[in-house]
C-alpha cells in the first residue's frame, strides 16, 4: 500500500471563454439567468448582480449556454455574502429557456476566472493563436516547469484514503529551486466526457478545472516532484483520464512564474469532450 500526502486545495474553477450570439441574445440570456440564480438565493429579492460586461457567456453548441458571473444576496443570517457561478442554459425552437441547476463558487474563484478572461482577449487583440492539441502539449513539455507525467490511484490501493487520488508529477528543468507550485487537473469518464473534479473534503460542487497547491515542496532543479502523492477525489466521480499544467511558481528566492499558456490549456481543454 502507498502513502499519500493530501495536496492543500485551492477552490478553483476555470472555463473557457467565447462570446455569444448578439447583444439583444445576450441581454435575454441573462435577464434568464438573473433570474433562475436569485431565485435559488435564501433571499431572492435581496440579489445584486456584476455589471452585465463582466458576465462571461460561451456558446457550447446551437442554442446551448454556459454562463458565468457574480452574485451577492444575504443569507440565512442576514449577512450580505458573494459568490461566482455558473449555469448551463438551453434555448429551444420557440425562444424559451431552461437551466440546470446553479453552481456556486467562491469570489476568489470568480477573481481568476476574469484575469483568465482579460489574458484571453489580451491575445486574441494581440492576433495570437490559441494553442491546441500537439501544439500545446508540445509547448508545456519545452517550459522551464512542466508536468511530466499523470495517474490515477484507486481507493483500494491506497493507505487510509476514502477515494481515489489524481497524481501530476513536477519536472523542475530550470535552475532555480521551486518553493510552492500551483497545479491545475482537468478530467473526463469512460466515454470523454468531461467530469467536474471534487475532492473528498470539498465543500463546493466541484470543479471542471481544479487548482491545487503543492507547498513547500523544494524541488531542486533538474528533480520531479509528485510520485506517490497527489490530491484525493471522490470515487463515485469514475475519472478514467485526467490531464495537468503548472500554473504558477514560486521559486526559494522569491521569483514568481505564471504560465502564459493557462489560458491555451482551459481554452483547449475545460468543458470540453476528448475522443
Amino acid at each position: 500500500m502507498k502513502k499519500f500526502l493530501l495536496f492543500i486545495l485551492i477552490q478553483v474553477m476555470v472555463i473557457s471563454f467565447v462570446g455569444c450570439g448578439s447583444s439583444d441574445n445576450n441581454e435575454a440570456i441573462l435577464n434568464y439567468v438573473k433570474s433562475e440564480v436569485a431565485n435559488s438565493l435564501k433571499k431572492p429579492d435581496t440579489a445584486t448582480f456584476c455589471d452585465d460586461e463582466e458576465f462571461i457567456i460561451k456558446e457550447l453548441e446551437s442554442g446551448k449556454f454556459y454562463v458565468t458571473g457574480y452574485c451577492e444576496g444575504e443569507n440565512s443570517y442576514g449577512a450580505m455574502v458573494g459568490n461566482g457561478f455558473n449555469i448551463i442554459v438551453s434555448e429551444d425552437d420557440t425562444g424559451e429557456y431552461s437551466s440546470t441547476d446553479v453552481s456556486f463558487f467562491s469570489a476568489n474563484e470568480w477573481k481568476t476566472k476574469r484575469d483568465l478572461e482579460n489574458a484571453r482577449m489580451e491575445k486574441e487583440n494581440n492576433g495570437e493563436e490559441l494553442l491546441t492539441g500537439d501544439k500545446l502539449d508540445s509547448q508545456l513539455r519545452s517550459q522551464d516547469y512542466y508536468i511530466d507525467s499523470t495517474k490515477i490511484e484507486r481507493e483500494e490501493d491506497l493507505y487510509l484514503a476514502t477515494g481515489d487520488m489524481i497524481e501530476a508529477v513536477i519536472k523542475n528543468n530550470s535552475d532555480k529551486t521551486i518553493k510552492n507550485a500551483i497545479v491545475a487537473f482537468v478530467g473526463w469518464d469512460a466515454n470523454g466526457y468531461p467530469v467536474r473534479i471534487k475532492g473528498t473534503v470539498d465543500i463546493t460542487d466541484g470543479s471542471y478545472t481544479k487548482e491545487v497547491l503543492y507547498s513547500g515542496i523544494n524541488l531542486e532543479p533538474d528533480k520531479t516532484y509528485g510520485e506517490d502523492s497527489g490530491y484525493e477525489i471522490e470515487e463515485s466521480l469514475n475519472i478514467k483520464t485526467i490531464k495537468a499544467i503548472v500554473v504558477s511558481v514560486e521559486t526559494s528566492n522569491g521569483d514568481k512564474w505564471e504560465n502564459p499558456y493557462y489560458v491555451d490549456f482551459v481554452e483547449a481543454y475545460e468543458n470540453k469532450k476528448i475522443n
